[in-house]
C-alpha cells in the first residue's frame, strides 16, 4: 500500500504489491507523515494502523476502524486525506468507522471524495470538535447518496454556526438510505427548512440535541411527525431554545402521530407551565370522553425542563400527571385503542380524578357528567368496571340489575359486527408486529454471521 501523506498515489495495488506489502511499511508510511525520524507506537495508535493496514488488504476481520487523536491525522495534506478515504473504502467488510476532533472544510473535501465509493459502512461517527460549515456537509453527499447500507449517521461540531441548508442538504441526500439514526449536535442551529416531500423513509431517532432550536425548527420537524407514513420513534431536543410555542407547534403534530415514543426536551427553560398544560392535554385531553379517546398513546417518555425539578406543588402535580400517563402508553400491550380506553375508565370515570384533572388543564369546576357521552353499548362493561375500580358498588348495584333487560334492546347485529372489527383490527397490528421482528432479526443474524467471519 502506498503512503497516504504524499500527493500522487495510484488508485490501486497489482497484486504481486499487495502480497509485498506489509505492516512495517505501513508503519514507515507514518512516519513520513509527522515527520519524526524514530516513532515509538503503543496501544490504540498501533492497532489502529494494523487495522488500516488491513482494511486496505480487504481483510473481512476487520468490521470496524476508531481513530484518536493521533497528530499524524491532523497533519495530513489534502491528497493524503483523499487516499485515507480511498483506503478505507477499499473495504467490502468494514461496518462501523468513527473518527475523532479532525474535520473542517479543508480536509472534509478530499477525505469524503476518497471515501465516495464506500458502500459497507453502517455507523459512521464524526465526534467531538470538528469545525464544519456547509461546504464540509456538502462534501459528504457523493458518499451518502452511494451509502446503500448506512443505518447511522453522528456528526458533532463545535457550536460553530453551520448554514441552515447544511442540515437540510443531510436529510435529502438520505432521502433514499435504510438509514435509521442522524445525531446532529453542537451547531448553532436554530431553524432549518425540511422538505417532507425528500426525506429519510427509514428514520427512527433524530438526536438534534445541543443546538439552538426555536419554534421555527419545531415548526419544521412538525413536518415529520405528521406525514402519514411517520416513522420517527425518538426525538432529542435537550439543551436547546424550545418555548411554550414550540412545544404547542410540537403538541399539535403529536395528536395524530402515532410512531413517536420519546421525545426529550431536557434544559429548555424558556418552556413554563403553560407548555406543561399542552403536554397534559396532548396524552389526556379531559375535555370529553371522545378527546380523551382521541388523544395521543403512543408516546411514553420525555425529559422535562430542568425548572420542573423543583416547582410549586401545583407545577409537580402536572408533571406527575405527565408521567402517570405515559406509564399507561406504555403498558405491555402496546394498543392505542385499549390505552385510551382505560385512560377513560381510570380518569373520566373517576369523579375525583376528572375534577382534579379539569383543574390541572385549567378548565376549572366542569361537573358535566361523562356517562352522558356514553352509547348504550358500552353501558354494561362500564358500569360493571366503575364498580370494580372505583368502589361505587351501590351505584353499580343498582344498574346491575337492568343490565339483562338493556342487552335484550341492543341489536345483535350491530355488537357481532363491532367486535369482529376489533379482532381485525389486533390481527393487522400482531402482522404488523411480526413483520418488523422479522426484519430485526434478519439484522440480527446478518451481524452475528458478519461477526463470525
Amino acid at each position: 500500500m502506498s503512503s497516504i501523506s504524499g500527493e500522487e498515489s495510484s488508485d490501486s495495488l497489482s497484486s504481486s504489491e499487495e502480497e509485498e506489502e506489509s505492516y512495517e511499511s505501513y508503519d514507515h508510511d507514518r512516519n513520513s507523515l509527522d515527520g519524526s525520524d524514530v516513532v515509538y507506537m503503543v496501544g490504540t495508535e498501533h492497532d489502529f494502523l494494523s487495522d488500516l493496514f488491513r482494511v486496505h488488504a480487504n481483510d473481512q476481520s476487520v468490521k470496524k476502524l476508531i481513530t484518536d487523536n493521533f497528530d499524524w491525522i491532523q497533519n495530513l495534506t489534502k491528497g493524503g486525506w483523499e487516499r485515507f478515504g480511498r483506503n478505507i473504502s477499499n473495504s467490502s467488510y468494514l461496518r462501523k468507522l468513527v473518527m475523532f476532533n479532525y474535520f473542517d472544510d479543508d480536509n472534509m473535501p478530499p477525505f469524503f471524495r476518497g471515501l465516495a465509493r464506500s458502500s459497507s459502512i453502517r455507523r459512521l461517527s464524526l465526534y467531538e470538535e470538528n469545525y464544519i460549515c456547509l461546504d464540509g456537509i456538502r462534501s459528504m453527499v457523493p458518499f451518502l447518496q452511494n451509502a446503500s447500507n448506512l443505518l447511522e449517521l453522528n456528526i458533532k461540531g463545535n457550536n460553530n454556526n453551520v448554514i441552515a441548508e447544511g442540515f437540510s442538504l443531510l436529510l435529502r441526500a438520505l432521502s433514499d438510505s435504510p438509514i435509521k439514526k442522524i445525531t446532529f449536535n453542537n451547531f448553532n442551529m436554530d431553524s432549518f427548512e425540511i422538505d417532507d416531500t425528500s426525506v429519510p423513509n427509514n428514520l427512527v431517532i433524530l438526536d438534534l440535541n445541543f443546538n439552538k432550536v426555536n419554534a421555527d425548527g419545531c415548526r419544521q420537524i412538525a413536518k415529520l411527525l405528521r406525514r402519514e407514513d411517520a416513522t420517527l420513534e425518538e426525538l432529542d431536543l435537550n439543551h436547546n431554545e424550545i418555548d411554550d410555542e414550540g412545544i404547542s407547534i410540537l403538541a399539535n403534530a403529536l395528536q395524530t402521530n402515532t410512531s413517536l415514543k420519546k421525545m426529550n426536551v431536557y434544559n429548555n427553560e424558556e418552556i413554563t407551565i403553560e407548555g406543561m398544560k399542552l403536554l397534559l392535554k396532548l396524552v389526556n385531553d379531559i375535555s370529553s370522553i371522545k378527546a380523551t379517546l382521541q388523544s395521543n398513546h403512543t408516546l411514553h417518555s420525555m425529559s422535562f425542563p430542568e425548572s420542573f425539578e423543583s416547582v410549586p406543588l401545583f407545577e409537580t402535580e402536572i408533571v406527575r400527571e405527565i408521567k402517570q400517563l405515559f406509564r399507561m402508553n406504555e403498558y405491555p400491550w402496546n394498543d392505542p385503542d385499549e390505552t385510551g380506553k382505560r385512560k377513560v375508565i381510570l380518569t373520566q370515570l373517576d369523579s375525583k380524578k376528572r375534577a382534579k384533572m379539569c383543574g390541572l388543564q385549567g378548565l376549572g369546576d366542569d361537573t358535566k357528567s361523562p356517562y352522558t357521552e356514553l352509547g348504550p353499548l358500552l353501558l354494561p362493561e362500564v358500569l360493571e368496571i366503575v364498580g370494580k375500580r372505583h368502589g361505587l358498588s351501590e351505584f353499580y348495584e343498582c344498574f346491575r340489575v337492568r343490565v339483562a333487560d338493556l342487552w335484550t334492546t341492543v341489536n345483535r347485529k350491530k355488537v357481532v359486527q363491532q367486535r369482529r372489527d376489533e379482532i381485525s383490527k389486533e390481527m393487522e397490528a400482531l402482522a404488523k408486529e411480526k413483520k418488523e421482528l422479522d426484519t430485526e432479526l434478519e439484522l440480527i443474524e446478518q451481524d452475528e454471521m458478519d461477526n463470525m467471519r
